[in-house]
């Protein structure tokens, strides 16, 4: 989830805190286990995978925006912490912008799907669409929306999850 200073404008961070407490929600309906990683000069991770909304409810009150848009770096985090979990492993990504590096932010997007690692994204006004377009494997997986749609997107994104087996 995208933390940068950006996301202080039009009511985004926010927004993007209750969207991903709608598709942590709904994913762990579909017994799905969902960590949160954010970015904005640097990632960190908020939450590691699990299904504990209680702890994730706490760490995104405590969100502020600040700083650029280290995307590669939150994809490169989140791909350390998948590449071994088994089933279906996916990184929804949030944005309102671009990334710091373009080419570093691909390169993290083809490890990530060389290990069978998918991209949901989801941009929002002023986010560079064909580049987001770019991440994912098949379009549907891409979505903008504008600024005051940002938190049913991000909550019906929990939709594009494939079913469990």
């Amino acid at each position: 989830m995208d933390c940068s200073a950006s996301m202080a404008d039009a009511d985004k961070l926010p927004q993007a805190k209750r969207g991903t407490l709608k598709f942590f929600l709904e994913a762990w309906q579909r017994d799905y286990a969902v960590g949160v990683i954010t970015f904005a000069s640097r990632a960190a991770c908020l939450l590691s995978a699990g299904k504990s909304i209680y702890a994730l409810v706490r760490r995104l009150e405590r969100l502020e925006p600040n700083g650029r848009t280290a995307m590669a770096s939150a994809i490169t985090m989140a791909v350390r912490r998948l590449r071994r979990r088994p089933g279906h492993r996916r990184i929804m990504l949030i944005t309102d912008g671009m990334p710091d590096s373009r080419e570093a932010t691909l390169f993290a997007v083809r490890r990530a799907r060389s290990l069978g690692i998918e991209v949901i994204a989801v941009g929002t006004d002023g986010a560079d669409w064909d580049f987001l377009a770019a991440l994912t494997p098949r379009p549907e997986l891409a979505v903008k929306v504008s600024n005051d749609d940002l938190e049913r997107a991000i909550g019906a994104a929990a939709e594009m999850l494939a079913p469990k087996e």
